[in-house]
């Protein structure tokens, strides 16, 4: 009794930690082999993928390191633009929102400024709260005669996200895909584009049908890939739960 117990314990914490982790991060991640290239008919390969077995969204992403500024001090994050409505359906992540809306990321009518999100750790070290403007900067900027310059830009904070996993919460910030690419001077392009699937399981399984779909020149990783040593972890715990008990039957 006490072994199954403890069992059930440790599934039930790695069920928890997985399932909160991916709501954070895609099954299948997709990427382009040549790094520096990123993928520019994305839209077409967004449409492929859907059709996938298994698959229930795809959306496109442009990650960037940048450098942001607040009033209390500066930070380097990573600045992540999507498609607001195909980030909906691969990740939970804007639908934690703990302040402000997503309406300012949907459409800028008019504002001064193009809409951030930011995760609540990375906002309370920078001091800011929603409708205050965050200054950031890109070492991707822009090709001058002189060599490239560095751009900077300034965004409104919409509001301000927590997933309760440090890492996300402290580092990442969202806008439109459109004010990414903006900010990073590229135009119609996307360095990955995200896979969920209907089980977390067959993400192996999914990673190999897209790869023989899209082709060679893209990479395929799965959440299992990118989480190796997390779930090492959970199995030694699994692992040393079994012998510990196991020993105390024994006795």
């Amino acid at each position: 009794m006490a072994l199954i117990i403890a069992l059930a314990v440790n599934n039930g914490f790695r069920q928890t930690l997985q399932r909160n982790l991916l709501g954070a991060m895609a099954h299948v991640n997709v990427q382009s082999r040549f790094p520096g290239e990123g993928i520019e008919e994305w839209r077409g390969l967004v449409e492929r993928i859907r059709k996938e077995p298994h698959v229930t969204g795809a959306s496109p992403a442009l990650y960037a390191p940048v450098f942001l500024t607040g009033p209390l001090q500066s930070k380097g994050a990573v600045l992540k633009g999507v498609d607001v409505a195909a980030e909906l359906e691969i990740s939970e992540t804007l639908r934690n929102l703990r302040e402000g809306s997503l309406d300012a990321l949907r459409n800028r009518d008019g504002r001064d400024y193009p809409g951030i999100i930011l995760g609540r750790r990375l906002a309370e070290d920078l001091g800011m709260v929603v409708n205050s403007v965050v200054t950031i900067t890109s070492p991707q900027g822009e090709l001058t005669p002189f060599g490239p310059r560095p751009a900077i830009r300034r965004f409104r904070v919409a509001g301000v996200f927590e997933t309760g996993f440090f890492e996300v919460d402290d580092l990442w910030a969202f806008t439109s895909l459109e004010s990414a690419q903006q900010m990073l001077s590229l135009e119609n392009v996307v360095n990955q584009i995200e896979v969920k699937l209907d089980d977390l399981n067959r993400a192996p399984e999914a990673a190999q049908a897209i790869g023989a779909t899209l082709g060679e020149n893209f990479t395929i990783s799965t959440w299992m890939e990118r989480n190796r040593q997390l779930l090492n972890a959970l199995k030694m715990e699994r692992a040393v739960t079994i012998i510990t008990i196991g020993l105390i039957e024994l006795v």
